[in-house]
């Protein structure tokens, strides 16, 4: 059987019968449409920090980790896209890692459920002191002026500095 498409007339498309439902469909996903909820099960965020590096032959390793490489394997003029491979330890650049990387019968990364990784983080900005000293380590004193600052609950926060 053969499809083909069809484009159908805007005036019979968005008919009353049609239009009607499409916006409150439309306000529904919206943010007004959510309720108390939705709102609490969804993921909501006013900031994102990203947090990842580049990978490059030059990032710090792990002790012991492989050197990071790339090499072409395919290219523009020869195969007409371009793709390259790389090899990197698995403890190398921006990741996360279990407790069976350095747990004998320790929890595996696929054993962590997505909603697990998910959560309101708070960011204790330490920028002008690590400007000063890039080798600054942050102090228990660091943290408690910030939790006097803003007063939350931070039982279920990622923290970073």
């Amino acid at each position: 059987m053969k499809y083909r498409y069809q484009s159908l007339p805007l005036k019979k498309t968005l008919s009353g019968y049609t239009l009607i439902p499409l916006l409150f469909s439309m306000l529904l996903i919206s943010p007004y449409g959510f309720t108390k909820e939705m709102k609490e099960k969804s993921i909501q965020y006013s900031h994102i920090l990203e947090l990842s590096h580049p990978i490059k032959e030059s990032i710090p390793l792990w002790p012991g980790d492989p050197e990071v490489s790339f090499k072409s394997v395919a290219t523009m003029s020869k195969d007409g896209y371009y793709l390259r491979q790389f090899t990197i330890g698995e403890h190398s650049a921006t990741h996360m890692n279990a407790p069976n990387s350095f747990v004998d019968n320790g929890q595996g990364i696929d054993s962590f459920p997505a909603s697990s990784l998910v959560l309101p983080a708070i960011v204790i900005n330490v920028k002008a002191a690590v400007k000063n000293n890039p080798d600054y380590i942050i102090s228990m004193k660091d943290i408690q002026s910030w939790e006097k600052s803003e007063r939350t609950n931070t039982s279920r926060n990622i923290s970073f500095f």
